[in-house]
This record gives structure tokens, sequence and C-alpha cells, in this order.
């Protein structure tokens, strides 16, 4: 993610960017790893599942603006099978 809309995801969603500080793991997706406090916030009902779809939406657009073509669809082939993995692994 370019520095200048890593900041402004930072400025407009300061909400989540604060929440995050208190993950238990500093990469954490905000997915289904353990001790996620952004996850704990939308449970409590302070935080909308939808606000965080916002952000993860503009987190991944700023990721692809860098990159070419063919690195997009690598990209996004890499996030289907991780996406998919995370399915598959929540139903057994």
């Amino acid at each position: 993610m370019t520095s200048s809309m890593s900041k402004v995801l930072k400025t407009v969603f300061t909400d989540i960017e604060t929440l995050a500080q208190d993950c238990r793991f500093k990469d954490c997706q905000h997915q289904s790893e353990p001790d996620c406090a952004v996850r704990a916030a939308i449970d409590a009902g302070s935080l909308t599942p939808e606000r965080l779809a916002d952000f993860n939406k503009l987190a991944i657009e700023a990721d692809y603006s860098q990159l070419s073509a063919r690195e997009i669809e690598q990209a996004k082939v890499k996030r289907l099978m991780g996406s998919l993995k995370t399915r598959l692994t929540k139903q057994n």
C-alpha cells in the first residue's frame, strides 16, 4: 500500500486503526484470528460489519493500485484461495 493511501485510510478509519492496536497480532486481518479487538467491537455492537468491509475494500484497492495487471490477478487468486481455505477450516 502506498504511504499516501495508508495515511488516508488511517485518517478516515481512525476507529478501526485504534481498535487494531489492541489486536493480539500486529498483522491481524480481522477475520478469524484469536483476540482480535476489531472483531470484538463488531460482536459488542460498537463497530458495524459494514464499516470493516468498507475498510477492507479500500485497503485491497490501495494494495492493487501499485501492481501490474498480472500481479493483480495473482493477488486475487491468492486471496481467493486463502478465503476458501478459511471457509473449509470453519466447516470442520
